[in-house]
């Protein structure tokens, strides 16, 4: 068998038809030509053919993979799971081809799971202030091992996760002026909380300045309790309702002082009927 031709493609660079006993036999990669030396007149045997067509094959699959990264950094993780995605399920050398793109894509630093990880944790500490717990474990869903998650968190120094945690209180406690002191301390410690910050990192930050309302507690449990009876005395009456009222004024943080004064002053409120 010859190679008869070896022919440029017009509209794709880089690619060429090869033509074997006058015969079109493959499109192939320019890599693939330089690889295998191929040359007008050069004579192939079969089993040389059939490892030019696989090597073009999975020379395609690298380019597919070339192209996924080069909308964003990849975990070696994703990138497993695109190639299981688009290589043939019925290909017989399916696991080993997709083996032997990642392992090339490393070799070329295209694919590092530190390096992302490092990336990652740089871009979501500062442009969305999210905490190390939180970023930790949107890693290890990326796929990341623990080893590679703590090189990768080293990026995230103390001090920038307590401007953040500053950051982020201003903007909490700014939208929640009328909670009490006391329930606006312990729901704004659960949202940091949420976001993924430790509780040491938490407490290592001073708070108090945010807290102070402009509205005196005492105005906010009269505000509250008047809710609460409008609500509740449809349903309850008496002892019962006085009972609910409280409850639910301490679940909201509430002096328990401040509460049983409004209540000696709202009297009225359970008078049996």
């Amino acid at each position: 068998m010859i190679i008869s031709k070896i022919e440029k493609q017009s509209k794709r660079a880089n690619r060429y038809n090869l033509y074997v006993d006058g015969k079109f036999y493959l499109g192939i990669d320019e890599n693939i030509l330089v690889k295998y030396a191929l040359y007008k007149g050069l004579e192939v045997t079969p089993d040389r053919l059939a490892h030019i067509r696989y090597d073009e094959e999975v020379n395609k699959y690298y380019n597919q993979a070339l192209n996924y990264l080069s909308y964003g950094l990849r975990t070696v993780n994703q990138m497993r799971q695109y190639l299981h995605k688009h290589l043939p399920q019925d290909r017989a050398s399916r696991e080993e081809d997709i083996e032997h793109i990642l392992n090339k894509l490393r070799d070329q630093a295209l694919v590092d799971d530190v390096y992302y990880g490092q990336a990652y944790v740089r871009t979501k500490m500062r442009i969305n202030r999210k905490g190390p717990l939180l970023i930790e474990q949107e890693l290890r869903q990326k796929g990341l091992n623990a080893e590679k998650i703590q090189l990768a968190l080293a990026e995230y120094p103390l001090a920038q996760g307590q401007e953040n945690l500053r950051h982020l209180a201003e903007k909490f406690t700014k939208k929640h002026r009328k909670l009490s002191r006391k329930m606006q301390s312990l729901k704004l410690n659960q949202h940091l909380q949420s976001k993924g910050y430790p509780q040491d990192w938490i407490a290592s930050v001073d708070y108090h300045d945010l807290l102070t309302n402009d509205v005196d507690d005492q105005e906010l449990v009269e505000a509250e309790a008047t809710k609460l009876y409008q609500r509740k005395s449809r349903i309850y009456q008496g002892n019962q309702l006085k009972q609910i009222i409280r409850q639910n004024l301490y679940r909201k943080g509430f002096n328990q002082d401040d509460i049983e004064s409004c209540l000696q002053d709202h009297l009225d409120w359970f008078a049996e009927k």
